[in-house]
C-alpha cells in the first residue's frame, strides 16, 4: 500500500498530486525546452539543410551543363570534321576509286572533293535541287547543323560554267569554310595559292587570286551564268571588289571557282575566295597536323575563354568533376541517413514511488483544517 504523508499540508499535497503520473505511477522527469526556442532551432535546421540542398544542386547543375555543352559542340562539329570523310577521298585519277564510289552510292548527289592547301578545307563536294538542300543536311544525307559544301544549284556539275559558286558554313577550328577569313590576312593570302578540286574522275590544280568581302544580295557578284561577252567583265569587276589579288593571268577562256561563306557582322556579309582551275595539279607544301583530343572537345563549347586555356585543363576539369560527384554523393548519403542522438536516461530512477494523494475531505464530509 502506498506510504501516506499526514505532515503535509493541503497545498503541499495539491502540487504532488499535480506533477504525478497516475497512469504509470512514474513522474515525468523530460525537460521540454519552449516552443519559441524549438520553432528558432527547427527554422535553423530546415535553413541549414536547404543552403546545403542548394549548393549540391548548384554543382550538380554546373556539371549536367559542361557535360551539355561539350556533347552538343561535338555533335554539331563530328559532321563538319574531314576526319569523317577521310576514308572516302579519291586519292587518284581514277573514275573507279573504290572509297569515293562507295561514298557516291550513299548519296548519288556527291560529285567530287575539294582541298584547299593549308586550310582546313577538304571536303567532299556534292549539288541538290536547291541551295537549302544541303545547308543543314550532311553528306551522307543526315540531318546535320555543319551541312555540306555544295555547288550552286544554278551551276552545272561538271564545272563547265565560267564561274562556279561553292558554299559553305563559316564555322570555328578550321570547319568547313571556316578558314576563308584567313585569306584577308595579306600573309596567310601570299603564302595559301593552291588547292586541288576532283571531279569526273580527275584532279585538278586550284590556283587562288582574290578574296572579297561580298554582300549576299549583290546580284552582279553572284551570278553563275555569266555570259560568254560579259565574262571579262565580270573578272574586272571582282578585282575592283577584291581585298587582296594575285596576278595568275586568268582570261575569259578559263573557268574560275568562288568559294563562298557567311562573314561575321552583317547577317548579308560573305566572305569569298576566287580560284582558277588548271589541268595541271599542285602539292601540298603543308604537311598535314592530328587535331588533339583536347581540341576536338574544346572546338564548339561557345564558351570562348576555354579557348585561351591550356590543354592540361580538361584533365583538371575531370578531376574536379570526379571530386564533386564524390562529395555530392557523400552528402546525399549523409543527408538520408542522419540519425538522433539517443536520450540520456542516466538521470532518470528506474522506479518513482508513486505518493498516495489523500481524500481532502473528512469521514463526516467536512473539508479538512
Amino acid at each position: 500500500m502506498p506510504r501516506i504523508l499526514p505532515e503535509q499540508t493541503l497545498t503541499e499535497r495539491v502540487f504532488m498530486n499535480s506533477v504525478s503520473t497516475l497512469n504509470t505511477g512514474q513522474m515525468n522527469t523530460t525537460y521540454r525546452e519552449p516552443l519559441p526556442a524549438r520553432l528558432a532551432r527547427g527554422l535553423i535546421r530546415i535553413i541549414s539543410e536547404l543552403v546545403t540542398l542548394s549548393v549540391i544542386t548548384f554543382f550538380l547543375l554546373m556539371f549536367l551543363y559542361a557535360s551539355w555543352s561539350i556533347y552538343d559542340a561535338q555533335r554539331i562539329f563530328s559532321g563538319a570534321d574531314t576526319t569523317v570523310y577521310e576514308t572516302y577521298k579519291p586519292e587518284s585519277d581514277v573514275d573507279d576509286s573504290p572509297t569515293f564510289q562507295e561514298l557516291v552510292a550513299i548519296n548519288p548527289d556527291v560529285l567530287g572533293w575539294i582541298t584547299v592547301y593549308g586550310t582546313g578545307i577538304d571536303y567532299p563536294l556534292v549539288q541538290g535541287e536547291t541551295n537549302d538542300s544541303y545547308i543543314n543536311t550532311s553528306v551522307e544525307k543526315k540531318f546535320s547543323l555543319s551541312g555540306s559544301i555544295f555547288l550552286d544549284s544554278a551551276n552545272e556539275p561538271d564545272f563547265s560554267d565560267f564561274n562556279t559558286i561553292i558554299h559553305g558554313h563559316h564555322m570555328e577550328k578550321h570547319e568547313m569554310f571556316g578558314d576563308l577569313d584567313l585569306f584577308r590576312e595579306k600573309a596567310f593570302f601570299d603564302s595559301h595559292e593552291y588547292g586541288n578540286i576532283y571531279y569526273g574522275g580527275k584532279n585538278h590544280g586550284l590556283q587562288f587570286f582574290a578574296i572579297i568581302d561580298g554582300d549576299a544580295y549583290n546580284s552582279k557578284l553572284y551570278n553563275p551564268k555569266i555570259e560568254d561577252s560579259k565574262r571579262q567583265e565580270y573578272l574586272d569587276y571582282l578585282e575592283e571588289q577584291a581585298h587582296f589579288t594575285r596576278d595568275i593571268g586568268v582570261t575569259p577562256e578559263d573557268h574560275i571557282v568562288l568559294l563562298n561563306t557567311c562573314a561575321s557582322g552583317a547577317s548579308n556579309a560573305r566572305y569569298l575566295l576566287m580560284g582558277k582551275i588548271c589541268d595541271e595539279t599542285f602539292a601540298d607544301p603543308f604537311p598535314k597536323e592530328e587535331k588533339a583530343v583536347v581540341e576536338r572537345i574544346v572546338q564548339g563549347t561557345n564558351l570562348p575563354f576555354l579557348k585561351t586555356l591550356p590543354a592540361w585543363w580538361i584533365y583538371v576539369f575531370g578531376a574536379f568533376v570526379v571530386l564533386t560527384i564524390g562529395l555530392v554523393g557523400a552528402g546525399i548519403f549523409k543527408m538520408l541517413h542522419r540519425t538522433k542522438p539517443a536520450a540520456d536516461t542516466s538521470a532518470v530512477p528506474e522506479e518513482i514511488e508513486e505518493i498516495q494523494v489523500l481524500d481532502l475531505t473528512d469521514e463526516g464530509g467536512n473539508d479538512e483544517k
